[in-house]
Parts: structure tokens; sequence; C-alpha cells
């Protein structure tokens, strides 16, 4: 069901925090509350699962590029940023819930996806419960206001890091490898940077909305 990756040009990527510094990050959080501004962003699948495969390009590039590019936006804008994973780092959806601290005021998870019909485009946002519709709202509002594409709306399902999660959280699915010209649009540079924009935006007016 969750999409895919673009076969952009590898980039280096950078080492993953120790657990020593993941949990001492985590247990600083635990205490701030939502005046610290802190998001933590999963980029889906990675390691030995790819996500989609079209060919030579693996849906778990696309998404932690997308999700590095969010994190310098949203670290411009005064942002915590946490990475569930910052490299090529396989985790189980139970690990991917652990490094979510409490503290934290909402979690994006990125995904693309495929279809069995190659015309369908667009993107779109899952949530499970108010607090993620709620967040997922303004999130698809800003990807529509920010972007080219069509905007297949928010829904409620019942994903493990969406109802496990301790924080508000949503799954976005960025667009549709399935869809050639879509791909084709989905791994330049221009285009990831459109879409961290845009979930940068969507992410502080839901921010701003705590206040």
């Amino acid at each position: 069901f969750l999409a895919l990756l673009a076969a952009a040009p590898d980039v280096p990527k950078p080492p993953a925090p120790s657990l020593e510094e993941r949990n001492r990050l985590m247990d600083e959080l635990e205490g701030l509350g939502e005046s610290a501004r802190t998001v933590v962003i999963d980029a889906g699948h990675g390691g030995k699962d790819p996500g989609a495969t079209v060919g030579n390009t693996f849906e778990k590039n696309l998404n932690l590029r997308v999700a590095e590019l969010l994190k310098d936006r949203l670290e411009a804008e005064g942002v915590r940023v946490i990475l569930t994973r910052a490299q090529d780092e396989f985790l189980s959806l139970a690990e991917r819930v652990e490094r979510i601290p409490a503290g934290a005021n909402a979690v994006i998870s990125l995904h693309t996806q495929i279809a069995q019909r190659n015309e369908a485009q667009g993107f779109s946002v899952v949530a499970a419960n108010d607090t993620g519709l709620e967040l997922g709202t303004k999130l698809g509002l800003s990807l529509e206001a920010g972007l080219e594409a069509e905007n297949r709306g928010v829904s409620e399902r019942a994903f493990h890091l969406l109802i496990e999660s301790p924080v508000p959280a949503a799954m976005v699915e960025l667009g549709f490898m399935s869809n050639a010209a879509e791909l084709a649009k989905l791994q330049t540079n221009n285009y990831q940077a459109s879409l961290a924009d845009a979930l940068a935006n969507g992410i502080t007016d839901y921010l701003d909305s705590l206040r």
C-alpha cells in the first residue's frame, strides 16, 4: 500500500544518533510540554524494507530525502526535530513508536504510494483519531496550497504508528510511484523541496494553534 522512493543521487547520510544520545534527548523532551515545539518525522521503510520498488527506485530513499529537507526547514523556524531514522536503517513499527517522546507535539510519517491504476495521482493524509485529524487537515490544506497536485483528502485508518503514538500523528502519502509522470516529479530536487516547504507550513500552522 505504501509507496515509493525516488532514485535521487546518493548523498552522504549523517550517522544515526547513539542509543545514549537518543535516550538523553527523549528524557529531556519528556518535561518540555507543548511550548517546546517539537516534531517527530518518521521516514517510512528503510534498510531491508525498501517499501515500494519500481526498477531501481525505492520508496525508502525518497521518504528519507523529504524527511531530511523537512527537518532543515522546521529547524530554520526554531522547531526541535527528531527523525525516527536518519539513515538507511530498518525499524520495526514498535521501534518507531519507541522513538516518539511524550513531550513532542506531533508525529508526521512520510510515505509514497502505488496503485493498480497508473492514472492515480496526488497526495493524501491519513490519521487515526480526532487529534490526528486536526493535524492532518492542516497538512492537507498546506500541501494543496503549496503544490500543483491533486488533493485526495484526509482519511481515518487505524495504522499501528498512528494509534500507538503518544502524541498527535498523521501519515502523508506524498504521491504515486505507479504514475510515471508523478514519479518523475517526485525524483526532482525542486519538487522534494516544495513538498518539504508545504509540509513545514502545515506543521507550523498546527503548532501555532496549540498556543
